[in-house]
């Protein structure tokens, strides 16, 4: 689904530095590319015919995920899962898609899940750091405890 909250063309630049545009996998980086080709009114037919079948293959997944969903009780940081590589590579496409003005529900969903389990993956590392201090016998400071 197009957004019309396109990121300018520097928004752009540094999405694709900061989540490595150019480490996807060539289906993805060529939609990304295409994505772009439409924004700029270069997509012929090769480029249209390419962006129907991304978003077919899409939907499709989407369709299985839907018969078969997740039961589990709570959310993924609820429950103490970590992000996985492809988890971190869907997050990376994702934050690509949405600076090109493309995002859906699902694509936001994919992004919360993923910093909420970041965030709780640094808390549960930061609070493992203070106890280790405070076993230590430091206060976290760099002071020895009184």
């Amino acid at each position: 689904m197009m957004n019309p909250k396109r990121g300018t063309k520097e928004e752009i630049a540094a999405a694709d530095t900061k989540f490595s545009k150019e480490t996807l996998r060539p289906d993805d980086r060529n939609y990304i590319d295409n994505l772009d080709k439409v924004y700029n009114d270069k997509c012929g037919p090769e480029c249209k015919k390419s962006l129907d079948s991304y978003e077919s293959k899409l939907s499709a997944q989407k369709k299985a995920q839907e018969k078969n969903p997740n039961t589990l009780p709570g959310d993924r940081a609820g429950r103490g899962e970590t992000n996985s590589a492809e988890d971190t590579y869907q997050h990376r496409l994702n934050h690509l898609r949405l600076a090109r003005g493309v995002s859906g529900e699902d694509a936001a969903n994919e992004l919360a899940s993923w910093h909420s389990v970041e965030s709780a993956r640094k808390k549960d590392a930061e609070a493992q750091a203070l106890r280790d201090a405070q076993k230590n016998g430091k206060n976290g400071q760099g002071k020895q405890a009184r």
